[in-house]
């Protein structure tokens, strides 16, 4: 990477500074935040799942698993009667 800046003063016409950069280097930092970010929402994704599949598993699966033996008596009984 490089970059090219006048330089301010009397001699502004004829000078400028030329910095040059090797791009791994000026960008690794960066790279590893971008990396550790995604690590973190990587890691929030994996509990919202973990999250959600348990409570549906609390919330939804178990009482309708306690709820349909008596389903099932009732429809016998309306069957037996009817």
């Amino acid at each position: 990477m490089h970059a090219l800046a006048p330089v301010d003063g009397a001699l502004a016409d004829s000078l400028v500074v030329a910095v040059s950069v090797r791009e791994d280097l000026a960008l690794a930092e960066p790279l590893a935040m971008v990396h550790r970010q995604l690590l973190a929402l990587g890691a929030a994704a994996l509990l919202a799942v973990a999250l959600a599949w348990l409570l549906g598993r609390r919330l939804v699966e178990q009482p309708i698993a306690s709820a349909w033996p008596r389903c099932s008596a009732c429809r016998s009984r309306a069957r037996s009667t009817g």
